[in-house]
């Protein structure tokens, strides 16, 4: 294998098929220790053959094209030891009319279950069903030990039918109409059930329980599975029913190969689900690899989830030194370890397989198999507890790891639209002032309306009293908050019939105390103004129509001086360090008091610099409703009053321009923080614009320094505070003495809005040229480059020529370095920002700009988009 083709592999194996998980050359070197170089020109190649795609900003980042995988592909072992069983599976989902039914048999945890699920994808895929056709899941198990009741959640029953049948129930079966319906453990069925079973598959209809005269006919794919020999458990006329049979095999009986791939996937699901990379060592995949888990595939996933929980509330507890989670051979079970460290089983030859010394599992977005909002969800999230609570973890454990579990399916309920149910809603709000008023909980608006989703998802999602056994046994003495909400919980679902059981009332608890504020985060608001009584009545107000508890007002009488409120601010207060203050003042005066609170209580403090009822109304709003903090605050209120900020005014900012769009500005801002930080140029910050709106708004928010860029923002209509701002062309930071010149701008030594420029700074045409062009090779993309910089080159030579004048090194510049950008947007067909002063500029300039307009089509090669007349707007103001 060549290594272009194990660079693809690397990006497959790792599922890298999203651009927010996408790898730069660096990475991908690195992780395969290969030559960098040798790497970004086979990425390029496999772009340019659609097998991967790329960012077009910087850092470029790869990822491997997502293929459209068939419903089996997706199985480890689809094409080696499962590829028998894979061909049955489909030869009897396709078969005509209604296909035949299969009894799966294999020992427990080899993944009856999962092939199940693909016979059914596959269905879908092949259009056999529809696609809204329904999968049904019905464990004989769960109802063993009660046959009456399972026949009746299998066929349903008629009203009156036994003690308990209160109302008709239609049954499973009829529910699986037109779907596929599987039978797990079906050797839990009962004869009586069994030949009931196969009545309806001979004749394609049956009869609820008692209720003997009316048949139901129903048409659906039946899939059974057992972890029992068929032939020992199951009625032989019961067997003949099911004419397609599939023995899967055991872990064990794998290739070493699929086991290998196989925990590799679930590692990879686990850095999926936790949101966070994992790095595991080579030892622990060896262990793995040696160990024989009783429980199969299913022991195999529960084990690296537990793993990778262990190694995950390490990762909680320590002190981030990367956001990485490293899976050592102690995060593995005892036995585990113990098997390894004593060479128990042969490790030798596992060790030379894979001899990397660890193994990066990338977290990314994916598709699941279910969404976290079907049906499924449930048994997926019990499967989850078990196996926490199995494995003996303690309940603050099980609430951390919970927290993150439901991460998705809260992420889900959030953007669910149900109908608004005022009945729920009122007895919610009625539950958030309850825990406020009586246990001191402070819970977000937002938790409560996704309590409110959960509870309506759960009434589509109904479960029963047999579903899931209690957690509660367990958990109950070891947290307050779990006993008051299950409580709470239980009487809201009785008031809506609503059936809910402790895990139900563990994923709400998860859902509130993820929300459940502590005191001391709230933002602390403090009032300060001048006059006998003005701050407080501001306050008074503030209260009474917000009732915003952490609201303070300071009166400032006109004889009183600072050190006077100095004095009272720490008589009265007892902020705690790193508090959240916004101060809000009404005379500049007082604006030195933001730095003794600052110093005197080291918290995060914010002002505004105006104090009105409306203002300070605002404030509560935001902080008590929308869970704002004082520098949030602060920012909304000075944007939608129009007030410059204290905390803009000290913060200095320089802007890069590149007005044809935001991508060569953002570079530009990218390739000036490393200028700065080369030059111990500090507390600067740097902000890029790509339309005449952004440099409006940040000219009045922000304090800017400088612009710097291609093209001079002079040539629009100027406000008096743009006019005190100087404009830098970026090759004087590029070729000249930018060191010299950010240093005196950094120490307020500016000028007024002139181009900051000397003709004499380089000496030759063919100089600028060269240092342009090495500046623009290294920051496009190489795919690209040649073609980017002939057509660049060439169309300057025909400007200079047709304009018969000598332009400037400054001008060329700045035109080489815009131009070649533009043209890589071309390529990539990113969006331009309009150009507003282009009526003046083709009125005014009408030649100039119809000679580089002719001068661009002459040498833009045709598979690149046609420019625009924004683009050449642009660009003929480089030379005016």
């Amino acid at each position: 294998m060549g290594r272009k083709e194990k660079i693809y592999n690397f990006l497959k194996d790792q599922r890298i098929f999203s651009e927010d998980m996408g790898l730069t050359t660096l990475d991908i070197a690195n992780q395969m220790n290969l030559q960098r170089h040798n790497v970004s020109s086979d990425l390029n190649e496999l772009c340019r053959e659609g097998l991967l795609n790329k960012t077009n900003g910087r850092p470029v980042r790869y990822w491997a094209q997502k293929r459209n995988e068939s419903a089996f592909s997706i199985v480890i072992g689809f094409n080696g030891s499962l590829k028998k069983s894979i061909e049955i599976a489909k030869a009897s989902m396709i078969y005509p009319p209604n296909g035949l039914n299969t009894i799966i048999s294999g020992p427990s945890g080899s993944g009856k279950s999962f092939l199940a699920e693909r016979m059914y994808a596959f269905c879908i895929e092949k259009n056999i069903i529809p696609h809204e056709a329904p999968f049904t899941i019905f464990n004989c198990a769960d109802y063993a030990s009660n046959p009456q009741l399972l026949l009746s959640q299998l066929f349903g029953h008629v009203k009156g039918s036994f003690t308990g049948a209160d109302a008709d129930y239609e049954g499973i079966i009829s529910k699986s109409n037109g779907g596929v319906l599987f039978l797990d453990e079906v050797h839990r069925l009962p004869p009586e059930g069994q030949e009931m079973l196969f009545l309806f598959i001979d004749k394609g209809y049956f009869f609820r329980l008692g209720d003997s005269v009316h048949p139901v006919y129903a048409q659906e794919r039946i899939i059974a599975a057992t972890s029992e020999d068929p032939q020992k458990t199951m009625l032989t006329t019961f067997l003949r029913r099911f004419p397609s049979q599939i023995m899967l095999p055991s872990l064990v009986q794998r290739p070493i190969q699929e086991k290998y791939e196989l925990i590799k996937y679930y590692f990879q699901l686990e850095a999926t689900h936790l949101g966070i990379s994992l790095l595991v060592r080579s030892q622990c995949i060896v262990a793995l690899m040696a160990h024989n888990f009783t429980g199969n595939i299913g022991g195999l996933k529960n084990t690296i989830r537990l793993v990778c929980a262990n190694a995950f509330l390490n990762y909680l507890s320590s002190n981030k030194i990367d956001d990485l989670i490293r899976i050592y051979i102690i995060h593995l079970p005892k036995e585990i370890q113990i098997e390894y460290l004593n060479d128990s089983v042969d490790n030798k030859l596992l060790i030379e397989m894979f001899p990397e010394d660890e193994i990066m599992f990338f977290h990314q977005s994916q598709d699941k198999l279910h969404s976290s909002l079907s049906s499924a969800y449930s048994s997926e999230i019990e499967n989850i507890f078990n196996s926490y609570y199995d494995n003996g973890l303690t309940f603050e454990e099980i609430k951390k790891l919970f927290k993150n579990d439901i991460h998705g399916f809260i992420k889900e309920l959030e953007h669910e639209d149900y109908p608004f149910d005022e009945k729920l809603h009122h007895e919610m709000s009625s539950l958030k002032y309850r825990l406020e008023v009586n246990e001191d909980i402070s819970l977000s608006q937002d938790s409560i309306k996704i309590l409110e989703k959960y509870f309506i998802w759960l009434k589509k999602n109904p479960v029963t009293e047999s579903d899931i056994q209690s957690p509660k046994r367990t958990l109950s003495a070891s947290d307050h908050f779990f006993l008051i909400i299950s409580k709470e919980l239980h009487e809201i679902a009785n008031n809506h019939e609503i059936y809910i059981n402790d895990l139900n009332c563990l994923i709400a608890y998860c859902i509130l105390d993820q929300y459940k504020q502590d005191k001391t985060e709230f933002t602390e608001i403090l009032v300060i103004c001048h006059g006998e009584s003005t701050a407080t009545s501001l306050v008074n107000v503030a209260i009474q129509l917000i009732n915003y508890p952490h609201i303070h007002a300071i009166d400032m009488p006109l004889d009183h001086t600072l050190k006077q409120i100095e004095a009272e601010i720490l008589n009265k207060f007892n902020f705690k360090k790193d508090s959240d203050i916004l101060l809000i003042i009404d005379m500049g005066s007082l604006k030195s008091l933001k730095d003794f609170i600052r110093s005197n209580y080291q918290a995060q403090v914010y002002s505004i610099d105006m104090a009105s009822t409306l203002i300070v109304l605002d404030a509560c709003k935001l902080a008590k409703y929308d869970e704002k903090k004082a520098y949030e605050i602060m920012t909304k209120i000075t944007e939608s009053y129009n007030i410059r900020s204290d905390y803009d005014k000290e913060k200095k900012v320089i802007v890069t321009s590149c007005l044809t769009g935001e991508g060569t500005a953002e570079r530009l801002a990218c390739y000036l923080k490393d200028f700065l930080d080369k030059n111990n140029i500090r507390d600067v910050e740097i902000l890029s614009y790509g339309s005449e709106d952004d440099l409006s708004y940040i000219l009045t928010h922000k304090n800017v320094i400088a612009i710097i860029g291609t093209v001079n923002p002079h040539f629009n209509n100027i406000s008096s505070i743009q006019k005190e701002i100087p404009f830098i062309g970026i090759e004087r930071l590029l070729f000249g003495d930018g060191e010299k010149l950010l240093q005196d701008l950094v120490c307020k030594k500016k000028g007024k809005m002139v181009e900051y420029e000397k003709p004499d700074q380089i000496e030759s045409l063919d100089e600028v040229k060269q240092l342009a062009t090495q500046f623009i090779s290294e920051n496009i993309d190489k795919a690209y480059k040649e073609k980017i910089l002939t057509c660049t080159l060439q169309t300057l030579e025909d400007i200079e020529e047709s304009l018969q004048i000598h332009i400037s090194v400054n001008q060329t510049a700045r035109f080489l370095i815009h131009y070649a950008f533009c043209i890589e947007r071309l390529i990539d067909n990113d969006p331009v920002t309009e150009c507003a002063d282009l009526d003046d500029i083709q009125s005014k300039h009408s030649q100039l700009f119809s000679l580089v307009r002719q001068a661009i089509i002459k040498n833009l090669p045709s598979d690149i988009t046609p420019i625009t007349d924004a683009e050449v707007g642009y660009i003929t103001m480089i030379f005016l």
